[in-house]
């Protein structure tokens, strides 16, 4: 009896779902960063030749605002050597998944809980007391006159 219940089942199943999901794994996902990671490059390396063109156009100049180039040169190889460590993260993430999830896990694990602690051991500060002697009331009014 149940067998042919379970073949127009199967068979209604078969034709509503999906053969195969389209679904993407963490290192799939992960690998989307790269296009992000593209469009922060070409970003950084506009402002690299920008702040250089600048440092160098503005040589013998007054003012010459070099000094400003020479802080956004400077900032350009930091972001440049952030994007490459977390580019490098973001590959042992994907080659090392078996190893990296489980890592990551326990870190998001130890965040929620730092987080959960710190809000709930926060307790709220009683009223300053004041100190000294307690300010002086004013003077009484003298009763009206009729």
């Amino acid at each position: 009896m149940q067998n042919k219940n379970l073949l127009p089942v199967s068979t209604l199943a078969a034709l509503l779902l999906p053969e195969c999901v389209s679904a993407l794994t963490f290192p799939q996902v992960v690998g989307l960063f790269h296009i992000a990671v593209g469009l922060i490059l070409t970003g950084i390396v506009l402002l690299f030749v920008t702040a250089f063109a600048v440092y160098v156009a503005r040589f013998n100049t007054w003012p010459s605002y070099r000094d400003n180039a020479i802080r956004v040169l400077e900032w350009a190889v930091v972001m440049l050597f952030v994007l490459l460590v977390i580019l490098s993260i973001v590959n042992a993430i994907q080659h090392h998944g078996a190893i990296a999830l489980p890592i990551i896990a326990f870190i998001i694990i130890i965040a929620v809980v730092f987080f959960v602690v710190r809000v709930f051991a926060t307790r709220p500060k009683p009223p300053p007391r004041p100190s000294g002697r307690p300010p002086a009331r004013p003077p009484a009014r003298p009763p009206a006159r009729r």
